[in-house]
């Protein structure tokens, strides 16, 4: 009698029992709190309360964890990604939720659906005719009080959906009936820029990111053209500029719902200079006084940024004010109020103004109209992309921004951080949590003049300076410091691909003072 195959069937069952048993025991044990592959949370440890042991819960509750945090998870689905990448296999279209760019302090972290595609990401639009209003009632609100001689210009930027085919767009509001809309009910003075028209005659061209919510330079372009159009400016020939690149742009989308395979085909970040020349741009930021003063000189391009393979390249990123040397004297000065979407606009403009100022209304807290009046501003430009449209708190501040009754007590500008008298400059806005500061890790540290490692591993926190060592785990409520265990009131957590930590806990870790001005939302931080 043949008993090799009960023999077999003995032993597979064996080694799979082991198997299931070290996953079970590497689960129980697991401190990871993240899944990087997959962009989200891992599911925490039940614990058993009577309400939901009876109710199945608790069970259910297990059943979750042990699939989060079977030993070598995202080691796992990586693979599997590339056995399918391998196999030519492509993924159906899925679809997310993703915290929105507000660009400022989100404190209710706005959801927006994202539609994932083999070879790129939409932003879905919600038309929402009150928001409509609303937004177009904050450009009225300028319209009413800008002084009778200056020209209004809006623009407002399509998303790459409203582009697409016919299947894609139907799951998506209709921009062009949301850009009619709010037209239809802006100022007569205001004059209406045919950004959307401009734009569906180049579908074809390379005009939007793939894994990026912006446009392109090239996008950005095809917008100058139709305000020229409004502006009566002769726009240049795109040809006599000099069109630069850098290879393997992965954007914002992409970081919020990353994807092997768009991993495998990023972007491309393109610039363009007039016959090589850079301009120059004052960057205007907050002191420790909050006071708004020239912090340093700048450019319109931020080559660093560039070859770091960052958005930010354009105008070197978000400030409350820049202002802009043209290449004409014609007595024109131009103000634009925009989003991120103007970043990579506003360089085709020196052309056509002598002086352009720059204002990111989610961080400038000054008398705009006075503003407009000191320098005297012949055109005003508001430029948003239609997603800010549907954002309540982007609402709310446009609102507080035009409205002089308000006397200027508009949304700080953000949660500001000074070490030793000197503005911490972050690549992520420091949020508020449980009453305590969490801000960007490396650039705190560095501030503080300590030095920090992170082992993406063990999701662990290591910084050291002189004789003081601290670590702590992301999402750990227990700070370590020379080996003595401090609480946490609120833990270390990552918020769109970066490691914010407590700001008071760390610093008085390292013997700093720190003081919290509610009413600025300002945290100063003194070190010997």
């Amino acid at each position: 009698m043949n008993n090799k195959p009960q023999i077999e069937l003995i032993v597979c069952f064996l080694v799979g029992l082991l198997i299931c048993v070290v996953a079970v025991v590497g689960a129980f044990y697991s401190e990871e709190v993240i899944s990087l592959s997959e962009n989200r949370m891992l599911s925490p440890k039940p614990e058993l309360t009577s309400e939901d042991y009876f109710s199945g819960a608790y069970y259910k509750a297990w059943d979750e964890y042990i699939t989060d945090h079977i030993p070598y998870r995202d080691e796992l689905l990586k693979v599997a990604d590339t056995i399918k990448l391998f196999k030519g296999f492509q993924p159906e279209v899925r679809m997310v939720q993703i915290t929105a760019d507000f660009g400022a302090d989100n404190q209710n972290e706005t959801k927006q659906d994202l539609l994932i595609l083999p070879d790129r990401l939409l932003e879905l639009y919600q038309f929402d005719p009150e928001l409509n209003a609303e937004y177009a009632a904050a450009l009225n609100l300028a319209a009413k009080h800008l002084p009778a001689n200056i020209n209004f210009y809006s623009m407002l930027i399509p998303t790459r959906i409203s582009f697409e085919n016919e299947a894609y767009q139907k799951l998506s509001g209709s921009q062009p009936d949301a850009i009619a809309q709010i037209g239809a009910i802006l100022d007569k003075r205001i004059v209406q820029v045919d950004v959307y028209g401009q734009l569906a005659e180049h579908t074809a061209e390379y005009i939007y990111f793939r894994t990026d919510h912006h446009w392109t330079a090239l996008g950005a372009y095809y917008g100058l053209l139709a305000f020229a159009s409004s502006a009566g400016i002769e726009p240049v020939d795109i040809n006599q500029y000099r069109e630069f690149t850098v290879e393997g742009f992965l954007g914002f989308l992409y970081q919020k719902a990353p994807d092997p395979i768009l991993a495998k085909n990023p972007d491309t970040l393109s610039y363009y200079m007039l016959n090589h020349r850079n301009n120059s741009a004052a960057i205007y930021t907050y002191d420790v006084n909050e006071t708004l003063r020239k912090s340093r000189n700048g450019t319109l391009f931020s080559i660093t940024a560039f070859h770091q393979k960052s958005y930010g390249g354009f105008l070197g990123g978000d400030y409350p004010m820049i202002i802009i040397d043209g290449n004409v004297k014609n007595g024109r000065v131009l103000t634009i109020v925009k989003d991120s979407y103007g970043n990579a606009f506003t360089p085709w403009l020196t052309p056509y103004f002598e002086k352009i100022i720059v204002i990111d209304p989610r961080h400038f807290n000054e008398d705009f109209y006075k503003l407009l009046t000191d320098n005297s501003v012949t055109d005003l430009l508001v430029l948003n992309y239609m997603k800010a449209t549907t954002l309540e708190e982007y609402l709310g501040m446009m609102n507080r921004f035009f409205d002089p009754a308000l006397e200027n007590e508009l949304l700080v500008p953000l949660v500001t951080v000074y070490v030793n008298g000197e503005q911490v400059v972050f690549d992520q806005v420091p949020v508020i949590e449980n009453g305590r500061t969490l801000v960007p890790l490396r650039a705190i540290f560095e501030a503080l003049g300590a030095d920090v490692e992170w082992d993406q591993r063990s999701q662990t926190v290591t910084a050291v300076k002189e004789d003081t060592t601290i670590s702590f785990v992301i999402g750990s409520d227990i700070l370590v410091k020379n080996n003595e265990e401090i609480k946490l009131e609120t833990p270390a957590r990552i918020i769109e691909s970066r490691t914010l930590v407590p700001a008071r806990a760390v610093a008085e870790s390292f013997g700093a003072e720190v003081s919290w001005d509610s009413k600025a939302r300002k945290v100063t931080i003194t070190s010997e």
